[in-house]
């Protein structure tokens, strides 16, 4: 089950893993850096819905 945990203003690099489904956010922005370690660890993947604006979602 995945779930929404907010949206990040900023995701300097996106990339895919061998699996499809996983993905890694390496995120850099001041705001986001205390979530940014847990990101890493729980992110399962991301809905893009703008340029701007990136949904993270992550397994519960």
């Amino acid at each position: 089950m995945l779930k929404k945990i907010g949206a990040l203003p900023e995701v300097l690099l996106i990339r895919k893993s061998k699996n499809y489904h996983d993905v890694i956010a390496i995120v850099e922005h001041d705001s986001m850096k205390s979530l940014s370690e847990f990101i890493f660890q729980k992110i399962r993947a991301i809905d893009c819905v703008k340029d701007t604006e990136t949904t993270i979602l992550i397994e519960e």
